[in-house]
């Protein structure tokens, strides 16, 4: 079995990385989902889907020890032999990846943060817009790639 854990601080776009690569994969590749329900708009998903004679399942919800350890044990339960999960940077969450995942292939990837800023015509202020549909794609291509490997 193979455990991806995309990672990063808190609000830097796991969970919309997640969601997007679940989108892609059920678009893109055609595949069946086996466990959950089709990840429509949600926040936080887990779902499991078959394509390419894999089972890859996505947790996105790692905000917690408790939840990143669920996602792992709920798609494991459910015989992913792919898991694609998100946890913060730092904290319990990395110890409790370690620990259920000891004796397979554990791939990490950090979520990027990219964003711009400029001027805007009213006071000078600083304005963040964001290349946020750049660096979820980013993660999302890199979150491919891995699960291919």
């Amino acid at each position: 079995m193979k455990t991806i854990c995309l990672f990063g601080i808190s609000n830097s776009g796991k969970s919309t990385s997640l969601l997007l690569l679940a989108e892609n994969i059920y678009k893109n590749k055609k595949a069946r989902i086996f466990y959950g329900d089709y990840p429509s708009n949600k926040k936080d998903i887990l779902v499991g889907f078959e394509f390419d004679g894999m089972k890859v399942g996505i947790g996105s919800a790692g905000d917690t020890p408790n939840q990143v350890i669920y996602n792992l044990e709920k798609l494991s339960e459910a015989g992913c032999n792919v898991i694609v999960i998100a946890a913060r940077s730092k904290g319990d969450g990395h110890k409790a990846i370690y620990a259920k995942c000891n004796k397979h292939e554990l791939i990490w990837l950090r979520q990027r943060d990219v964003w711009r800023e400029r001027n805007t015509s009213e006071g000078g202020d600083l304005e963040k817009s964001g290349l946020v549909d750049l660096s979820n794609q980013q993660s999302v291509d890199l979150l491919l790639a891995s699960i291919k490997l």
